[in-house]
């Protein structure tokens, strides 16, 4: 999230060429006195601690989806900031139990930002791993958090006996095998606030900082009992410059090891760090794609157009209501851009990245074309194919409740830092209530065609933040959660009909993570690919069941299963509407290939020589204002 000056007339588009509208066609909102589900996030602001104080006062909490008990159904968590986090049991039909004082979760609130559910340790249960933004609270005790399943229902809190009781400015944690030794290591996303130490050269990036800085953690269970801070050894930056606000995981490049996307926001580019397969990443933005969002909120990949190859979606805060978009502060002057690039910073957009895989190495931006390059104050963002027609769609969470770019605000603060601030009572409570509020509704992309989407508002306005997707109800669609401020959580139940589908389950693999595997299936002619990676989106992660929807195809050809270690396992003719339940085979398996990359068209070589640019502004010769 971030206060920026001025807005480029190019901006000035309508996000889509077809008139917004609701959309109940797909998903239908739960009552929670039906459903259960009770827990708000409710944020009360203080003179201590309030938007004024911390920049990331507004960004909410997350969601994470898990079968905690083995019994079918996914559960569900979510994260309170200044309430305690609640846990529910999945009892079928999509009612649900609040068991969070019996299953022994923690009732005094922290803070708390980023939830996972993962397989910590290996036992073949669900823990629960919650990140902090710890050093708001004076409480010195204060600390991220690691439930551990003891498999009858309840947990034990042991983050620091697994040495991943970190203490500081927390947003969310990604477990993966980065080794492929089988056991899951962490990456944890932390986040700055502003301080001069936030600001500087890219060399900054080899500072550290022990409270914002992203760290890596390598699982040494077996060896020392816990995991193990790798951060400087693995090549990941430890810096102040980090505003890490989103974290996925994924074989970006198709070399068989999980690779990493961390979102940042403001100045400080996202960091795509790409798996050497010796123990360290290289970060490869610059390589990869020719920009990012600025305000990079929320990250998703997915294969989203069915060949084969993953793509990125990334979300911002561009407004596409021109009465929104015409009072709100935009992109970067020219003048700062040519500082940033001056300091080592490549190019950042304040809007929707839709990045799709060439299949060259590289990812071109698409969002104008798909006309998702705007979606407003956007957090959560999640590739699926939610009406199980084969083609992927997208899902995004909307709305903040105070908002900081709005020009006449701006306006208003310059007024009031022209004040004795001795004269202006009340200074901070103030600035708070002159703030804009704007709730949003949330948002559906549904491919209607090959990279063609229609635009549809789900549910009424709201604060949203975090978001997962599960079959809750194992009815063969996918149903969304999302996490609200000052209001119960939103269950939005599939009711989707007359379309197949087929999904896998990979939790009866106890004692060697099936965490990165990646399933192909081969049906009527087309192919999809899908990864078991659950952090995604904001703050959140999803189901550990992979579902695909086949639309109209009556049967599977095939199935394809890689396992993180590139082993290959073959299913043929597997049954459909039904979740299958998938072990891996002790012998037998092969090494998968990967995808051949392709010949970049685009490309010349004949050419002797290479254009250089020279350093000139038209306008700062010509200026067409006084």
């Amino acid at each position: 999230m971030g206060i920026i000056l001025l807005i480029p007339a190019f901006f000035l588009l309508s996000c889509s060429e077809k008139k917004r509208q609701d959309f109940s066609g797909i998903f239908r909102q739960k009552d929670a006195t039906e459903s259960g589900v009770t827990f708000a996030n409710e944020l009360k602001e203080s003179a201590v601690l309030n938007i004024v104080e911390y920049l990331y006062y507004y960004n909410g909490g997350g969601v994470a989806v898990g079968d905690i008990n083995g019994d079918g159904l996914e559960d569900l968590y979510f994260t309170g900031n200044q309430v305690q986090d609640r846990l529910y049991l999945n009892k079928g039909n999509l009612k649900f139990e609040d068991i969070t004082a019996s299953a022994g979760i923690l009732q005094t609130p922290s803070w708390s930002t980023g939830v996972t559910m993962d397989d910590v340790n290996g036992d073949g249960h669900l823990d629960i791993y919650v990140c902090k933004a710890a050093i708001l609270s004076a409480d010195t005790t204060v600390h991220n958090l690691l439930y551990i399943n003891n498999g009858d229902g309840s947990f034990t809190e042991k983050a620091a006996e697994y040495g991943l009781n970190f203490r500081g400015l927390s947003t969310q944690a990604a477990f993966l095998d980065y080794d492929l030794d089988g056991d899951l290591d962490m990456y944890l996303l932390n986040h700055n606030i502003h301080t001069i130490n936030s600001y500087g050269p890219v060399e900054k990036r080899k500072s550290t900082d022990p409270y914002a800085g992203d760290l890596f953690f390598e699982n040494r269970l077996k060896e020392e009992g816990r995991f193990v801070d790798v951060t400087q050894k693995c090549g990941i930056y430890n810096s102040p410059l980090g505003y890490g606000l989103a974290v996925t995981v994924e074989d970006i490049n198709d070399d068989g090891w999980p690779d990493i996307y961390v979102g940042n926001d403001f100045h400080e580019n996202d960091y795509v760090y790409l798996n050497n397969g010796n123990k360290t990443f290289t970060e490869s933005v610059a390589k990869l794609m020719a920009h990012t969002s600025q305000f990079s909120m929320g990250v998703d990949i997915a294969d989203v157009n069915n060949d084969t190859r993953v793509d990125i979606f990334t979300t911002d805060m561009l407004p596409d209501d021109e009465k929104v978009l015409l009072v709100s502060a935009g992109e970067d002057s020219d003048q700062v851009k040519l500082v940033k690039k001056d300091f080592g910073y490549e190019p950042q957009k304040a809007r929707n990245h839709f990045l799709l895989n060439m299949g060259t190495g590289t990812f071109g931006d698409i969002a104008y074309m798909t006309r998702t390059f705007a979606t407003d104050w956007s957090w959560a963002v999640l590739i699926q194919d939610f009406d199980n027609d084969t083609r992927p769609d997208i899902f995004v969470t909307n709305g903040i409740v105070r908002r900081p770019n709005d020009l006449d605000y701006i306006s208003f603060l310059n007024e009031m830092d022209n004040k004795n601030p001795a004269s202006v009572p009340d200074r901070t409570r103030k600035l708070i209530e002159k703030m804009p509020s704007q709730p949003l509704k949330n948002r559906l992309f549904l491919q209607e065609d090959k990279l063609s989407f229609q635009s549809f508002e789900i549910g009424k306005a709201s604060f949203s933040n975090g978001a997962a997707y599960a079959d809750l109800d194992n009815d063969g669609d996918l149903d969304l959660v999302v996490n609200n401020i000052n209001e119960k959580a939103g269950l939005f139940e599939n009711i989707t009909t007359g379309k197949n589908f087929v999904s896998f389950d990979f939790s009866q693999n106890k004692g060697h993570t099936t965490k990165g595997t990646k399933v192909m299936v081969y049906a009527d002619g087309m192919q999809f690919r899908k990864s078991l990676q659950t952090t995604k989106g904001f703050q959140s992660s999803v189901s550990h069941v992979l579902h695909f929807g086949l639309g109209n195809a009556t049967t599977v050809d095939s199935v394809l299963i890689i396992w993180p270690d590139n082993t290959v396992q073959l299913l043929s003719v597997p049954e459909i509407n039904k979740k299958l339940t998938v072990k891996r085979e002790d012998t037998g398996l092969r090494k998968f290939a990967g995808n051949a990359p392709v010949t970049n068209p685009y490309k010349l070589s004949v050419l002797p020589f290479r254009h250089e640019e020279n350093n000139y502004q038209d306008q700062n010769q010509e200026k067409t204002y006084t």
